[in-house]
């Protein structure tokens, strides 16, 4: 008596550990998309694979919360969604939908023109 399962507090560890994971993806993609409002306003280059990459990686996490799969799907997700996001510059609907969000990004907090 007295003593815990070890499954059980692995299964414990474990999923705070893909919580802590999901989370600090999460961080670092909107610090990202962040950091890429910043230099447009002030003027400074963008990479528009990263920024793609950065929102295809969000969608993922949403896409794997909401369906209700493991966070450690983040692992093999966050090197896919360069890649995805990366091809998907070639299509032309979406550059001009990435250049859209872009300018509405950079918009969204400035100063408001009367």
């Amino acid at each position: 008596m007295g003593h815990l399962n070890h499954s059980y507090t692995y299964r414990i560890d474990m999923a705070l550990f893909g919580n802590i994971l999901y989370i600090g993806s999460i961080l670092l993609a909107v610090g990202h998309l962040v950091l890429v409002i910043r230099k447009a306003r002030n003027h400074k280059p963008i990479i528009p694979i990263f920024v793609s990459a950065a929102l295809v990686f969000l969608l993922c996490l949403v896409l794997v919360r909401l369906f209700g799969f493991s966070p450690f799907h983040v692992l093999w997700i966050a090197p896919a969604s360069l890649v995805l996001g990366a091809v998907l510059l070639f299509l032309p609907p979406y550059t001009k939908l990435l250049v859209a969000f872009l300018e509405y990004l950079v918009r969204l907090g400035g100063p408001r023109e009367e």
